[in-house]
């Protein structure tokens, strides 16, 4: 093993996921775009999608969207975020589609798409409640004949981030109020209502009240296999299919309470604090740190807790009949996996390239394909 934390994708149990979610999606007659942000959108992940039928794929950068188009430029991508109009022309030679929320923004698509010479689809964000991005309603009664007259630009359908900021989660009746209000928003023209992630999916089986296609854009529930609103396992989804292989650089049997001193604070401004405690216990020290990844975020088996991080480092202690293994295994949250893909301290390992092939193994950075 190489003496540096490493991230194991299993790209076949990714696969299985998108499929299941597929089907789930299909037989309540939604629409499922993947987003893959969480990986890097690396190609390798979308060619083992690509192969088993997958066109449509979502990203929130640019960069990464480019990468693909210049590979693959069949692919329908996305930018599911509101762009710059500096990026207007980028925007429409790279996606097909984007997600916007700003007249400015439409305006300077609508004025790329005239000087390139190509059309963009685009779907307006309305504000429901999470506060993240969107055009309040107030104002897009108004906007969307604006909208629509825009030459080069087509307005594809409506859509909302739910969840994302503030964990807003509507209920039923909340959701098919919100459905109904943004048919009539939309009006008779048939659209795309992009309403959900995967904090939603616990709507999957509900009947949408309108004549539109609703779509979910799912990226968590994809990767990891769970909701993130209430970060449970989805049934019939690998949770596994990422795991992260530490190497132990220290293991000793130390007192649970600093000493030595006058304590103040850390070397983030924190003043910790101690259970008064006086045994002592096995700690572990790995290398990963802040500026890695948030060290916080992982699923812990029962003995082994988290003490604390800093820069470069993190300690955890475990319980006495702890099964200590090296390297130790664990499964990261979101929040720590979106680190762990882009330090450049990390080696990442791709498992498979999806189903009918043979298994292969590749280690890369960031920028490597």
């Amino acid at each position: 093993m190489k003496a540096r934390p490493q991230v194991h994708i299993d790209l076949n149990k990714v696969l299985h996921n998108a499929i299941k979610l597929a089907q789930k999606s299909q037989s309540a007659r939604i629409r499922f775009l993947p987003v893959l942000k969480l990986l890097q959108s690396h190609p390798i992940v979308i060619h083992t999608l690509k192969q088993a039928g997958f066109r449509y794929f979502g990203d929130s950068r640019l960069s990464r969207l480019k990468r693909l188009s210049l590979r693959w430029p069949d692919l329908h991508l996305r930018l599911v975020r509101p762009s710059l109009p500096e990026e207007a022309e980028d925007v429409v030679r790279i996606s097909a589609l984007s997600h916007q929320s700003c007249l400015k923004s439409f305006r300077a698509l609508s004025a790329a798409c005239e000087k390139i010479g190509k059309r963009h689809e685009i779907i307006l964000m309305l504000e429901c409640g999470d506060l993240r991005e969107g055009m309040p309603w107030e104002m897009a009664s108004d906007s969307i004949p604006r909208i629509r007259s825009m030459p080069g630009i087509k307005l594809a359908g409506l859509g909302t981030n739910l969840s994302c900021l503030n964990g807003i989660h509507p209920g039923k009746e909340e959701l098919h109020t919100l459905l109904r209000q943004m048919s009539a928003l939309f009006g008779e023209r048939t659209g795309i209502l992009s309403i959900g992630n995967s904090s939603q999916l616990d709507w999957i089986d509900h009947d949408f009240p309108t004549c539109h296609q609703v779509e979910f854009r799912l990226g968590e529930a994809l990767i990891l296999g769970q909701n993130p609103r209430t970060q449970n396992p989805v049934d019939g989804l690998y949770t596994d299919a990422i795991e992260v292989h530490l190497p132990i650089l220290e293991q000793y049997t130390k007192p649970q309470n600093a000493f030595g001193g006058i304590q103040g604070a850390n070397a983030f401004g924190e003043k910790r604090s101690f259970s008064g405690n006086t045994g002592s216990h096995t700690r572990l020290l790995i290398p990963l740190g802040w500026q890695d990844c948030d060290p916080y975020g992982w699923h812990f088996p029962e003995g082994l807790h988290m003490e604390g991080a800093c820069s470069d480092s993190m300690v955890l202690s475990c319980d006495p009949d702890y099964p200590i293994q090296t390297p130790l295994t664990l499964r990261p949250r979101y929040r720590t996996l979106m680190g762990l893909m882009q330090s450049p301290e990390i080696i990442r390992i791709w498992k498979g390239v999806g189903s009918g092939r043979q298994d292969s193994l590749w280690e890369s950075g960031p920028d490597q394909d």
